[in-house]
């Protein structure tokens, strides 16, 4: 298609448009052709060789295909584009005297961008090209100077552009509108002035962008890789190299352009050589698989490296470069022949340990010596303690010097801290004597908790083995060691089977020399000795005794009241002081003897068996001997008294223990201990007559600053002991009062096995034992740390449900995921504070009782829902039968009266499930708006006005039970608001604001108010003025009036943790719910 003078069209001058394809040539010429080319339009179409026609600037370009970017001409005579568009090329072309007068509306249809200026750089031409690239309206430039329309070019001024362009130089220069564009320009002289095309390349620019991040991506992925890479060429000089093929060789300096021969050990160039080779020289592109190299790097670490060449083909089938792969498999490769190592060492280890556990009779040479073979070493020796003299060499086995000292001390050893159990690698001047022999020593001291038996030695001449055979050498140690302490053993009891044997001769005879007499009984009461004056008193043989020990039993006892006597007098240790009685002979002889009877053990072949001992000597003084007794007793009696006030855990033990101690040590009928703040406590040792009951003495139970009690006694006497033993009991006492908390403390932390924690009322951990090395530690953690895979809002529920429950049985989940069963308990701390205790139940039974109690809890709520049914049901049957029978009907009255008296069970039923309902759930956070939504519902679903609500200030969620905070206030409505609609004034107060009889004192520093009123302001009626007033006893024989019922709303919002009171200024009923923190 043509369009110029020569087709009969009208053309402007000066410029021009050529569309070709290397296939079809020229296949559109718009413009002047002849005026610029010489050349007609119709020839350039028809020509089978169009290139020959054009200028060479143009066929040059075009000779080579399309060009991937857009090119600038510029000629002394035109100056233009050729700019790639689908398949074919657009050649735009300007002629550069007179190009202002020409027509601007064949410059608009150009897809270049084009600019004009004079000489002082005011806009004269711009076409809409212009104005759609950098999206300035064409009619809003002219006139203007280009610097205050475009933006600066990149690198120049526009002012620098002008004036470089005026002294006959050609600019090409960037424009970057934007951040993600890019406008590029060329610029030269044009008549008066300067002429610029522009071409939007910013497609061009984005690709180069997204390639150049993923040029960076790819680089950071190439360092960052831990496999060592490597691109060579042909001479195999390093192009391009990674950081982890610097750290695999130990190499950080710049490695490009140097030969790998310079850089790999010899080891792996021959093999990066052998698998490159067949690439470079064309023979082969079939990869081999990878090889191992094993070399020793300059500082002395073994590397063992798994390496592999990929070439790189290029599209003539040539392989100029070549990729190496370094992967540093070092650790595992060591760490698997170490493995094969140890387990051949510990196979060793474990004949060595078979041989000595053999039971035969090892020398001490044969032991290093398969030690020696166990763990590869050069030289073993054994040094061990000599009876008479230090340690001296008991064995040795091959390779050990034959003219080493015989005595430990004089290897002279480094001094090195050994501790027990322990052993030291010794190298260098540090083996003494040994230094020049071996290039290292192994020593272990052969230590038990008894006796110190030696030194192992351990010796190699060259390098140790590969793996760590110190571990080995240690536990080779301990064998010995116990296989010396075994030896010892068995030698230490023959020697004490010896030593036992004659000590029990030497008693025999012993006893048989004594001029008393003596008798040995077991616990049988069968007889192991017999002396001769023991036979003289009782006249039974010791054969006879032997052989018939209840016949020399009976003879013996029958004075003391028989065996049974003897038995319950051994039984309760009352023998500390001797007793007296007859023993009366076969022949009818007595003989009074005050005899000792106690339990001791004596050695029975290897064991130790009790028995009994039985020595008396001739008597006649028994009344010396009952007073002796008597003191002994009430000495007795006064350590008895004081180990049960050291044992007693609180005051009422104290108590018991007194009245106890002193019943025994003043000989009384009765005594009653009296300590304040307790009851009393009465002992008795037989009944009293009359005149005994009024007839009693006082002692008080003081301190040094204060009388807390006193004594009453009925008879007996005033020891001088025991004032002090009751001042013992009064400071007993107070210190148990100031101890309760520890005291409860002690016996949770018992009940808890050692793991319990202790929080404050915030779940602040204060005290913890529950972590493993951490004994009553103070941890800065708290108990939402310590159970973080229970949901916080349980916890948080768990905590306010202990402070007011006192106790609490749930399951939380620790931060391991696993369940446990907890149990909490409150206590009062410094100053009020309240501290929680948390340990873990562990008994089954308890665990069984916890599981009973919940199936026990969901019966109970099954029951009551069953109820309620029932209770509607029945009060549905009543009314139906009201409406269907007459009035005057006889039955109506009774039914009237059943109907009255199922009312009050009903409501008295409603009251106990509100008060168990309070008592056993756990409260939780509630939304204050979806509680007055309830209330709202609840209140019109039974027939009431819905109440007018009022909210001040903002709002914060309320500790409690949902549906039973709900059902309180919608009761308390109906109650109070019977006849009108009631008024809720909702507002938060702090808890330092209700300082009042009927407010709280302790806990949240928050409660959400909700103030009741009628709509109308009417008074309430039967509202009683102390709504709190929860003391005293209740009656509801008369039935449950309003007053009674508003009490018991009142107890059932403290059980869950509310007040209910009356405002001081207004008189209405104040609802105070706490807030959740």
């Amino acid at each position: 298609m043509m369009r110029n003078g020569t087709a009969g069209v009208p053309a402007s001058r000066g410029w021009l448009r050529i569309t070709w394809s290397p296939e079809s040539g020229v296949s559109m010429v718009s413009g002047d052709s002849e005026g610029l080319l010489g050349v007609s339009a119709r020839r350039l179409v028809r020509s089978a060789e169009p290139l020959t026609l054009l200028p060479s600037e143009i066929s040059g370009i075009l000779a080579s295909g399309l060009p991937d970017v857009p090119v600038y001409l510029a000629t002394s005579i035109m100056s233009g584009s050729v700019c790639t568009i689908g398949s074919h090329a657009e050649v735009v072309l300007f002629g550069i005297p007179g190009l202002q007068g020409r027509s601007d509306v064949m410059i608009d249809e150009l897809g270049a961008g084009i600019l004009g200026t004079d000489r002082n750089g005011v806009i004269n031409l711009w076409n809409k090209s212009m104005s759609s690239m950098f999206r300035v309206p064409q009619q809003h430039v002219k006139g203007k100077a280009i610097q205050d329309v475009l933006v600066s070019p990149v690198l120049y001024s526009w002012e620098n552009v002008i004036k470089m362009v005026l002294e006959g130089k050609q600019m090409k220069i960037v424009c970057r509108p934007d951040a993600q564009r890019r406008i590029e320009c060329n610029f030269t002289l044009g008549g008066n002035g300067v002429i610029g095309t522009c071409f939007d390349t910013t497609e061009s620019f984005q690709a180069e962008n997204r390639l150049r991040t993923s040029r960076k991506m790819n680089q950071a992925y190439f360092h960052s890789v831990s496999t060592g890479l490597v691109l060579f060429d042909k001479d195999y000089r390093i192009l391009v190299a990674n950081r982890s093929f610097g750290r695999v060789f130990g190499l950080v300096e710049n490695l490009l352009g140097m030969h790998l021969q310079e850089i790999l050990p010899s080891e792996s160039y021959e093999i990066m050589e052998d698998l490159a080779r067949p690439f470079f020289s064309g023979n082969t592109f079939e990869k081999e698989e990878g090889r191992t190299a094993y070399f020793t790097l300059p500082d002395r670490s073994t590397r063992v490296i798994l390496q592999d060449v990929h070439p790189i083909v290029e599209d003539s089938g040539e392989v100029f470069y070549a990729v190496g792969i370094f992967e540093d498999i070092s650790e595992i490769t060591i760490l698997r022949e170490n493995y094969v190592k140890h387990v051949e060492t510990v196979r060793g280890l474990n004949g060595f340990f078979e041989m000595l556990q053999s039971g035969r009779a090892l020398n001490s040479g044969e032991i290093c010596e398969k030690l020696r073979e166990c763990l590869a070493a050069d030289a073993v020796a054994l040094y061990l303690t000599d009876p008479v003299s230090d340690n001296r060499l008991s064995g040795r086995s091959k390779g050990w010097p034959e003219d080493s000292p015989e005595v430990f001390q004089e290897l002279r050893f480094a001094p090195v801290m050994m501790d027990k159990g322990s052993g030291c690698r010794l190298s260098g001047e540090d083996q003494g004597v040994l230094a020049g022999l071996f290039s290292s020593c192994l020593v272990f001291p052969l230590e038990s908790e008894r006796k110190s038996f030696g030194y192992l030695v351990v010796s190699y001449r060259g390098s140790e083995p590969a793996t760590d055979v110190f571990p080995m050498a240690e536990i080779a140690s301990g064998m010995i060691r116990s296989y010396l302490g075994i030896v010892e053993y068995e030698t230490e009891t023959e020697h004490l089977d010896l030593l036992c044997m004659r000590q029990n001769e030497l008693i025999a005879r012993l006893v048989d020399s004594l001029d008393i007499p003596v008798a040995i009984f077991r616990m049988d009461w069968s007889v192991v000795i017999w002396n001769t004056p023991m036979e003289e008193i009782t006249g039974v043989s010791p054969d006879l005794a032997t052989g018939r020990p209840e016949l020399a039993a009976n003879i013996l006892f029958n004075g003391l009241g028989g065996l049974s006597s003897a038995q319950k007098l051994l039984r309760s240790d009352s023998s500390d002081f001797p007793e007296s009685w007859v023993v009366e002979n076969q022949d009818g002889e007595s003989t009074r003897c005050t005899w000792r009877i106690l339990r001791t053990e004596s050695v029975e072949g290897r064991n130790l068996e009790p028995v009994i001992i039985l020595a008396g000597v001739k008597s006649g003084d028994v009344h010396s001997i009952n007073a002796a007794r008597r003191a002994a007793e009430t000495y007795s009696a006064l350590s008895r008294g004081t180990s049960s006030l050291l044992a007693a855990s609180d005051r009422n033990r104290v108590e018991e223990a007194a009245a106890t101690a002193l019943l025994d040590i003043s000989g009384a009928s009765r005594v009653t201990v009296r300590i304040r703040g307790i009851k009393p406590v009465t002992r008795t040792s037989y009944d009293l007559t009359p005149e005994e009951s009024t007839d009693y003495w006082t002692l008080p139970i003081e301190t040094e600053t204060e009388v807390i009690g006193e004594c009453q006694f009925h008879g007996g006497r005033e020891y001088a002991m025991m004032k002090d033993f009751l001042k013992n009991v009064a400071r007993t006492c107070v210190e148990l009062e100031k101890s309760a908390v520890g005291r409860k403390f002690a016996f949770l932390a018992e009940r808890a096995a050692g793991r319990f924690l202790i929080t404050n009322s915030k779940g602040r951990i204060l005290l913890s034992t529950w972590t493993e090395g951490q004994e009553g530690s103070v941890s800065n953690r708290t108990i939402f740390d310590m159970f973080s895979g229970t949901e916080w809002q349980i916890l948080d529920a768990a905590i306010t449900g202990v402070q007011t429950k006192g106790r609490l049985d749930l399951s939380l989940t620790s931060t391991e995921g696993q369940d446990v069963q907890m149990a909490a308990v409150t206590l009062d701390g410094h100053e009020g504070e309240i501290l929680i205790i948390w340990w873990p139940v562990s008994d089954p039974s308890y665990k069984r009782a916890l599981e009973n109690m919940e199936m026990a809890r969901r019966s109970g709520n099954a029951l009551r829902d069953m109820l309620d049914h029932l209770l509607e049901s029945i009060d549905l049957s009543f009314s139906r039968v009201k409406e269907v029978l007459n009035p005057d009907h006889p039955v109506a009255s009774l039914l009237n009266t059943s109907g009255y008296a199922f009312e009050g069970m009903r409501k008295g039923y409603y009251y106990v499930r509100l008060m168990q309902t309070a008592m056993n759930t756990v409260p939780g956070r509630v939304d204050v708006e979806e509680l007055l939504n309830g209330v709202m519902s609840c209140l019109v679903d039974r027939g009431l006005d819905s109440p007018d609500v009022t909210i001040t200030g903002s709002l914060s969620d309320i500790s409690g039970q949902p549906e039973l905070i709900r059902e309180i206030v919608t009761r308390l409505c109906m109650l109070v608001c019977d006849r009108s609609a009631p008024v809720i004034a909702v507002s938060v107060v702090r808890r330092c604001s209700l300082h009042t009889p009927q407010g709280p004192r302790e806990g949240p520093e928050q409660y959400t108010q909700l103030e009741l009123r009628t709509v109308d302001g009417g008074r309430y009626r039967g509202i009683p003025l102390e709504v709190e007033e929860h003391q005293g006893q209740w009656n509801f024989e008369s039935g449950i009036d309003p007053a009674s019922e508003i009490r018991l709303l009142s107890l059932v919002l403290s059980l869950s943790g509310g007040y209910l009171r009356r405002s001081e200024k207004s008189g209405n009923l104040l609802i105070l719910l706490p807030c959740s923190d």
